[in-house]
């Protein structure tokens, strides 16, 4: 079974977001950054209780890949 996010992930517009990681969790992006490590420091700050689901979004011309 796919979590909300992962399907939310596969349904949503996230064309804003092009060459960006996000952390997407309660189907909404609560965070993004060019950058994996300054995504995880903008997380760490807002203390979540559940960890959200990372993925980074391809830019133009790139094939996306899901991190498991």
């Amino acid at each position: 079974m796919a979590s909300v996010e992962s399907q939310y992930l596969e349904s949503g517009d996230f064309s804003k977001y092009e060459g960006e990681w996000v952390a997407i969790l309660d189907k909404k992006v609560v965070a993004h950054d060019k950058t994996l490590t300054k995504l995880y420091d903008k997380i760490a700050e807002l203390k979540l209780v559940r960890t959200p689901l990372f993925h980074r979004m391809p830019a133009k011309n790139e094939i996306d890949k899901f991190i498991l």
